[in-house]
């Protein structure tokens, strides 16, 4: 049940992402579009780390800014410092691109059939 939870829930992620880049590349540019997606999904990768071995929780941003903050800062002012947190940034970033570039695809080749019929 919670395998389903979770892919139910990366499946909702990917659609919202991809409303936001067909938004994005309407107004700007293809470019841009796939810059938002690819930075959003590092984003997301980083957020995995400070939860999973850092422990922060969403609601720490307003119970506990100052040493959330920190901790960011601390990990952005010295990378070298802090291999674990890029490895597992860029792990976990790389992981959802390539997830969310097979989604996009799979789309596309649903579309594609279904218009064939």
């Amino acid at each position: 049940m919670l395998l389903s939870f979770a892919l139910v829930s990366l499946w909702m992620g990917f659609q919202s992402l991809q409303l936001v880049q067909v938004w994005i590349s309407r107004k700007s540019s293809s470019y841009m579009a796939w810059s938002f997606v690819a930075v959003s999904l590092f984003l997301s990768g980083f957020g995995i780390y400070l939860g999973r071995f850092l422990r922060w929780n969403s609601w720490d941003i307003v119970s506990n800014p100052v040493s959330l903050l920190t901790d960011i800062w601390d990990r952005l002012a010295d990378p070298l410092a802090h291999g674990r947190t890029w490895g597992v940034t860029l792990g976990f970033g790389g992981l959802l691109f390539v997830a969310y570039l097979f989604w996009k695809v799979s789309a596309i080749c649903t579309t594609t059939r279904d218009h064939a019929d």
